[in-house]
């Protein structure tokens, strides 16, 4: 038995959470939020349920040489971190005493495909939302570069800003419709879309950043891009610097797009060997199997009654403001928590006056 704590809104932590609990299940373990042993998805902003008498885990990351104040808080709670790439295991040790590599699966089933015939050369960018996080996702860094590329014209850059309304199968599509997947964030901890793409064949350029490096550095048709440490802005939540990002070399990144683009049947062969190197390596039976050996499972905690929170999700403010959302009204402040039933945070995440990172300062 084990509670599965997280925001099923989050996109990348809410992939995690379901494709953990869907292996799990398929063992016989149950799932029930008074579990003993409780892993929290994102314990920054994820649900704040837990209960007196629960061994709390969480699974979480970062993107910067730095972690914010809201994380320092709130690390001690639990006896064991697990993070998706070395680099984080190394920063978040610094704090903690119990730090462990954690990476996550891929419903291989699901991304697969057959790619789009006779369609335009398209480089594809996904971010969730316009604003503060295509600064750090390098949506402006893709324009530049491809435009420097490609002076002549010839091909696309399609950035899609879903704000995490695509579905599962429109997206597959949107990869399928596209050439070659371009990543070159400032910063990341775990970046799903990226491997998602090399499951269908589509060849990847991301960011020499490390949530990027660690495993594309190890899968053929995935292309890194060189880059520098420059200050971040996104220190708005804590109200302080919040470390160092990667920024990609320009003239790097339009010489790698241009690169893939002249060489690109031998790019896609390579993407697919890349695509058969994850499905041996990057599974949710593995990631079980590692989570498992580290959370000794359990029964119940007695006398715990489970009532349902009135707002059960928690997000930050992007700005300040006021809101009046069917029965309730709500006031925040900008860079700060604020609970949110469902549809309150699905229509203020909408309109941009809500998000789940820190806010640029």
């Amino acid at each position: 038995m084990i509670a599965l704590n997280s925001n099923p809104k989050q996109t990348g932590y809410g992939t995690f959470s379901h494709g953990l609990e869907r292996e799990l299940r398929g063992r016989g373990i149950g799932i029930d939020p008074r579990a003993e042993a409780s892993l929290l998805v994102s314990p920054t902003f994820g649900l704040k349920t837990f209960f007196a008498g629960q061994r709390l885990y969480c699974w979480t990351m970062w993107e910067t040489t730095r972690l914010p104040e809201i994380v320092l808080e709130r690390i001690d709670n639990f006896e064991t971190i697990f993070v998706p790439h070395e680099d984080n295991v190394e920063q978040f040790s610094e704090h903690h005493p119990d730090v462990k590599l954690l990476m996550p699966g891929l419903d291989y089933d699901f991304w697969t495909g057959t790619p789009a015939k006779d369609k335009p050369f398209t480089f594809l960018l996904i971010g969730p939302r316009r604003g503060g996080n295509d600064l750090r996702k390098g949506t402006d860094l893709a324009l530049k570069a491809h435009q420097l590329a490609f002076p002549e014209g010839g091909t696309n850059l399609n950035v899609v800003h879903t704000q995490g309304r695509l579905s599962p199968e429109t997206l597959r599509q949107t990869y399928l419709d596209s050439h070659v997947y371009i990543a070159p964030s400032r910063g990341e901890g775990w970046n799903l879309l990226p491997f998602q793409a090399l499951a269908l064949g589509r060849p990847v350029i991301v960011s020499d950043c490390p949530g990027h490096s660690q495993w594309a550095k190890t899968l053929p048709g995935a292309y890194l891009c060189p880059t520098s440490l420059t200050s971040s802005p996104i220190g708005g939540i804590a109200g302080t610097w919040a470390g160092d990002w990667w920024d990609c070399d320009l003239k790097a990144l339009a010489e790698l797009m241009r690169f893939v683009y002249e060489n690109y049947d031998e790019a896609q062969s390579d993407a697919l060997l890349g695509a058969e190197a994850m499905r041996a390596n990057l599974t949710w039976p593995r990631t079980a199997n590692e989570l498992l050996a580290h959370v000794p499972l359990g029964g119940l905690v007695e006398g715990v009654e489970v009532e349902a929170k009135k707002r059960p999700f928690t997000a930050i403010a992007a700005r300040s403001g006021k809101a009046h959302i069917g029965p309730d009204r709500y006031t925040f402040t900008k860079g700060e928590p604020v609970d949110l039933t469902a549809d309150a945070l699905r229509t203020l995440r909408g309109s941009g006056a809500v998000i789940d990172e820190p806010v640029p300062a």
